[in-house]
C-alpha cells in the first residue's frame, strides 16, 4: 500500500531543464512530489488550493551533504482526490407500498380482533367468557377496523 497525506496542494510547476512537475503541498512532512507525467501534474494542478488526499511513492535518493549518513527521499506524485467535494449521494430507493389486498387486510384486521377479544375477556362477566362470544366480538373488531375510513376523509363521514 502506497503512503497517502492529506493536504492541500499550493502550487505545480515544470523546471524547464528537465521536464520534471514540482508538485509543492502545505503537509509539515512531505513539502514537494515530483512526476514527470503531464496527465498527473494537470490533475494536481485541477487541485490547487483544496485539501485532498493524495498518493505518492517515496524511494531513498542520494546521501545528503548536510547530515552524513543520511539519504534524501525522492517522493512521487501517483493521484489526488478533492476531499472537499461532495461525494455523489446515491438516493436510497424504498419499496413503492402496494395497497393491501382485501383478504389480506380481513386477515390482519381479524387477528387484531381475537387479541383485543382475548384482552378484554377479564372485564366479562365469566357466564359469557366462552370461544363463541370472543369469536363475536374479534369479528366485530374486524368490521369496525376495516370499514373505519382513514384520518384524510371527512369527519363527518366517520360512522363513530
Amino acid at each position: 500500500m502506497m503512503p497517502s497525506i492529506e493536504a492541500r496542494i499550493t502550487k505545480v510547476e515544470q523546471d524547464a531543464g528537465t521536464g520534471w512537475y514540482r508538485i509543492s503541498t502545505d503537509d509539515e512532512r512531505v513539502k514537494r512530489l515530483d512526476t514527470k507525467i503531464e496527465e498527473k501534474a494537470n490533475e494536481a494542478a485541477r487541485l490547487i488550493g483544496s485539501l485532498a488526499l493524495i498518493d505518492f511513492t517515496e524511494k531513498q535518493g542520494n546521501a545528503n551533504p548536510h547530515q552524513p549518513g543520511t539519504f534524501y527521499m525522492n517522493r512521487y506524485y501517483e493521484q489526488a482526490g478533492s476531499l472537499a467535494e461532495k461525494q455523489p449521494q446515491i438516493p436510497v430507493v424504498t419499496e413503492t407500498q402496494r395497497p393491501t389486498d382485501p383478504q389480506t387486510a380481513w386477515r390482519i384486521a381479524l387477528s387484531v380482533g381475537a387479541k383485543l377479544a382475548v384482552e378484554t375477556m377479564p372485564l366479562m362477566p365469566e357466564n359469557q367468557r366462552t370461544f363463541e362470544a370472543q369469536k363475536r366480538i374479534a369479528h366485530a373488531w374486524a368490521e369496525w377496523l376495516t370499514s373505519t375510513p382513514s384520518p384524510s376523509q371527512e369527519a363527518d363521514d366517520i360512522p363513530y
